[in-house]
């Protein structure tokens, strides 16, 4: 009978012999490094719900894992880890169930009340965009997953868009796509990646290529929204431009330049508070009111001078922080030395 600490020996043996580190092992199954740590210490079992999976990464079958910790407590987690894959298949196989019969309803009412098909492909395309999510895709897959969950769901999202679009002879398809290729895109690809393995080069420019891609989108959804409209479309790829300005150029001074924490933070203080302060200017630069002007009075807080008072309070704001990092940043580098 063997105890967590020979448990905790043979995952460690096994992520050895699979070229894995600690962190390397909990990214697969997306639990911290300190939960791994736990279980090769022998403080605690991994939980039922990864059983599966922790066999699958060190290439084991469950019965050598199991053999590895007999003792009363796993043997329950075994049985546990039973129930939990047959609760499992009963979730999985009874939504395919309900989703096929919800199907076959929908495509008899379709024909019965119109005598033909109309709405039934709008059904169709929201039962697949359901699926890629619940019970999900991902019970077919080991590696990958939330990649794969996150590919299929815009696929079928997108394909849910075209089919209400032509259904409702609409013309906003491409303006939805891109917004939600561009929402998606935001939240995922800094996700993609830091979880998954990319060449270091594309690692250490993560940052600048992220904001990259969703600046090439931000112009996709513009030119589906004014492709009628050029002279518009420009203008407004200008304010993106300078929207997104800023926040390249705080991207390289935080991933390029080897100044210490206080002196990267009192640039991007000083970056963000000028970009601010120019906003109103630039803008109405940009779309040819050239009667603008920046009207400040801090003894007058009318609407002529309530935005010229608060961008000018943001600027030394800014400049104060940015003042203030910086003689930390001194500080720190005199202490070094």
């Amino acid at each position: 009978m063997k105890d967590k600490k020979s448990f905790g020996l043979f995952i460690a043996e096994k992520r050895r012999e699979q070229n894995l580190t600690q962190k390397e092992l909990a990214e697969k199954l997306y639990v911290t490094k300190t939960a791994v740590s736990k279980w090769e210490r022998g403080v605690t079992y991994p939980d039922i719900t990864l059983i599966s999976e922790l066999c699958a990464v060190l290439k084991v079958d469950e019965h050598e894992m199991i053999a590895e910790s007999d003792d009363g407590k796993y043997r329950r987690m075994r049985t546990d880890a039973k129930k939990y894959r047959r609760i499992s298949d009963i979730y999985f196989y009874g939504l395919c169930a309900a989703y096929a019969l919800s199907l076959v309803i929908c495509f008899i009412c379709n024909l019965a009340v119109d005598k033909t098909l109309s709405w039934f492909f709008i059904v169709l395309c929201a039962l697949i965009t359901a699926f890629t999510l619940f019970p999900s895709v991902s019970r077919f897959l080991r590696r990958y997953k939330l990649l794969v969950v996150v590919l299929s769901f815009t696929a079928a999202l997108i394909l849910l868009l075209l089919s209400c679009c032509l259904t409702l002879r609409g013309s906003w398809f491409f303006i939805a796509a891109t917004s939600v290729l561009l929402g998606l895109t935001c939240v995922f690809l800094p996700i993609f990646i830091a979880v998954y393995p990319v060449h270091k080069k594309v690692k250490r420019h993560a940052p600048i290529i992220c904001i990259a891609a969703d600046f090439a989108l931000l112009l996709a959804v513009l030119a589906s929204c004014l492709h009628a409209q050029p002279q518009t479309f420009l203008r407004a790829a200008a304010v993106s431009f300078y929207a997104l300005a800023p926040i390249v150029l705080c991207a390289a001074v935080v991933c390029y330049t080897r100044i210490n924490a206080y002196f990267k933070s009192a640039v991007l203080s000083a970056v963000c508070g000028v970009a601010v302060f120019f906003a109103d200017v630039t803008i109405n630069k940009i779309f040819a009111y050239d009667n603008y002007e920046i009207a400040i009075n801090l003894l007058d807080w009318s609407n002529r001078y309530i935005n010229g008072n608060i961008h000018l309070i943001i600027l030394v704001c800014a400049l104060i922080a940015a003042a203030v990092l910086t003689a930390l940043g001194i500080k720190k580098a005199l202490s070094r030395r």
